[in-house]
């Protein structure tokens, strides 16, 4: 079988009402079908999996389908639509389509654009194009590798749903909700329920409707809407919805620690994993540590050096601390980073835990934009945590409720400098050890590497902040307008 060598193949999904009024095409490897495969063999994510959707072929995880494609030739291509045109009366019109057709047939001879006659023996039509286009509207995927099997590789994200209903005036309202990655998903997914919901409540859409637009999961949406597999196989096995790793359990009745830190300047400014291991001694807990940390580094430049780490060592936590502002400027990164993280841990047998280090602050409490933008940053890590089975140890939340109780502290190196002191790095261990070790920091001994005034007060803004997280699973706060007009954070608890 030919392999296609594309720089970047686009995938472009198209309904086929809108196909004859859109324009697209492929060309096709000419032994794209020779290489017959024994589906027992399928590889599958799961045994369970096997048994459910035994014709459906996955790659690596679920998230990878192997599809057997049959891709036109220009001849095939015209008879195609040939046929779909032969019931056109209008002249002009039909000239239009034959135009596109001839367009089309000369691209696929050029093999500047592939387009499929079949997908896994049915008819469907998916689009390849060499080069992006941006006059291409679609939403797209990357179907550039065949497996060694002969199945192109055909990974679920990115992908995107189109929907939408005719208003009061007969016009047709059309909605578009894309999803980069699962994280993505499981951000966007809400707004796309709330959407359908608003349709139906106004009778915009039938239920019928609304049940067709509605995605439990990719792997649905593929399912139902582009019908790829065998109905017949699928019959009496619904889909089921993403299975999220379930959050550890936190390690109890244990007073020796082995932990390693991964990360940047954010965990080595003020000493942060010393702070651990002697706020956690003061407590009679014992934690030894390793760091694999460089300044400025994200989590990609990291990852290979903390694995190795992994590998060779054993631990019980490993604590992944990424940019501080990555999770959300390329949380695609930033989530395939974790995800590997986070399974490299549990193969070594040590629980992952995602780091949400110091807030993006100067000593001043956050609010307005700012407060919005580091709550995205918060829901990112959140959701990450869920997605790949992590403990996630809120240090950013807790600065700002510290700073919401106590805006005199001084928690960070200096007005132009965001990175924490020893005063922001106890604040980020307090915060650590109330969450993994269920310290409520309240004494001050000679072993402690802060000695302060505001330790105490730092200590219980960890302590009250974790308990309330733990309880509500949101930032303890209600929001006021001051008389400035600026929006500050006033705690509930006090």
């Amino acid at each position: 079988m030919k392999n296609i060598n594309l720089k970047k193949i686009i995938l472009i999904l198209c309904v086929a009402i809108i196909l004859l009024s859109s324009c697209t095409n492929t060309k096709t490897p000419d032994d794209v079908n020779e290489t017959t495969v024994d589906t027992s063999e399928t590889r599958t994510v799961s045994s369970a999996t096997s048994s459910n959707y035994d014709k459906i072929r996955f790659g690596e995880t679920k998230k990878i389908l192997l599809l057997d494609i049959e891709w036109h030739t220009p001849e095939s291509y015209e008879e195609m639509r040939q046929e779909q045109y032969k019931d056109v009366d209008d002249a002009e019109r039909l000239a239009g389509m034959m135009q596109w057709t001839e367009d089309y047939k000369t691209q696929i001879q050029n093999e500047e654009i592939y387009i499929s006659k079949t997908v896994n023996g049915k008819k469907f039509e998916l689009y390849s194009v060499n080069t992006y286009n941006n006059n291409w509207n679609w939403d797209t995927n990357d179907i550039s590798q065949i497996d060694p099997d002969g199945y192109y590789i055909y990974n679920m994200y990115p992908f995107g749903c189109g929907l939408g209903y005719n208003d009061e005036n007969g016009e047709w309202q059309p909605k578009y909700f894309t999803f980069e990655s699962e994280l993505d998903f499981c951000l966007k997914i809400p707004g796309l329920i709330s959407y359908c919901d608003e349709l139906l409540s106004k009778g915009h859409i039938t239920p019928e409707q609304y049940e067709n637009y509605i995605i439990k999961s990719p792997l649905d949406y593929y399912v139902r809407r582009l019908d790829w597999f065998n109905e017949e196989d699928l019959k009496n096995h619904p889909l089921e919805e993403y299975d999220f790793p379930p959050t550890p359990e936190l390690i109890k009745d244990k007073k020796e620690f082995n932990i390693l830190f991964v990360g940047n300047s954010l965990t080595d400014s003020g000493v942060f994993p010393k702070q651990v291991s002697k706020l956690s001694e003061i407590y009679e807990i014992t934690v030894e540590y390793d760091s694999v940390t460089q300044g400025g580094a994200d989590l990609n430049v990291t990852m290979d050096k903390a694995i190795k780490k992994m590998q060779e060592n054993k631990y019980d936590y490993a604590v992944f601390q990424d940019g501080v502002t990555r999770p959300l400027s390329d949380m695609t990164g930033f989530r395939d980073n974790i995800e590997t993280l986070c399974e490299e841990a549990r193969k070594s047998g040590a629980i992952p835990v995602i780091l949400n280090p110091s807030a993006l602050m100067n000593d001043s409490p956050l609010h307005g934009d700012q407060r919005d933008y580091q709550n995205s940053i918060t829901q990112s890590c959140e959701n990450a945590a869920k997605l790949y089975g992590a403990v996630i140890v809120n240090a950013a939340e807790a600065c700002v409720y510290a700073y919401t109780k106590h805006p005199d502290l001084s928690l960070y190196m200096s007005k132009t400098d965001s990175h924490p002191n020893n005063a922001g790095a106890y604040l980020m261990a307090c915060t650590f050890v109330s969450t993994l070790f269920d310290i409520h920091v309240k004494d001050i001994a000679e072993t402690n590497t802060y000695r302060s005034d505001d330790a105490l007060r730092i200590g219980q803004a960890a302590w009250e902040y974790v308990n309330y997280y733990n309880e509500h699973k949101k930032f303890p706060e209600e929001i006021v307008t001051v008389p400035d007009g600026t929006n500050e954070r006033i705690a509930l608890i006090e």
